[in-house]
């Protein structure tokens, strides 16, 4: 019996720090279909995406040349998943989706637009995600892009 009791914890705390680490992690998909994973050390979210770009940049990517940018949202409900997209469609640039999540989030909206990652845009777009997912109860998670060289 404390077997198991203790198996069943070591399952839970495993569970729960490969979750958080998910949601940290921030993924470059490569040239040719090849991927790369790279995952933050970093807590704050501007110190995470500075080791993203720096890691880029060492994978030969040129963060001046236009790339598709996918920042994703978790959101506690469908409503609220609507609302943060029709937010982020109303600013004009951004294609828009939201769907079924899934893990600790019942929500995901999607955000793709096609922009270079020099200079501070990712930044701006890390603060204005994480302020409209807050607004709507959710959490900013990240985003992706291809590695353009």
């Amino acid at each position: 019996m404390k077997i198991a009791l203790v198996i069943a914890v070591v399952a839970v705390v495993v569970a729960l720090a490969f979750s958080f680490r998910a949601r940290r992690n921030q993924r470059v998909i490569g040239v040719s279909g090849h991927e790369y994973e790279i995952v933050n050390t970093s807590t704050d979210a501007k110190e995470a995406d500075q080791q993203v770009l720096d890691n880029m940049r060492s994978l030969g990517a040129d963060l001046t040349k236009e790339t598709t940018v996918v920042f994703f949202l978790d959101l506690p409900t469908q409503s609220a998943a609507a609302d943060a997209a029709s937010q982020i469609y109303a600013l004009g640039s951004f294609t828009v989706e939201y769907r079924e999540g899934s893990g600790d989030w019942g929500w995901l909206c999607l955000a793709t637009k096609r922009m270079s990652l020099d200079g501070t845009a990712i930044f701006e777009h890390t603060d204005l995600f994480d302020g409209i997912a807050a607004e709507h109860g959710g959490e900013y998670n990240g985003w992706e892009a291809e590695v353009v060289k």
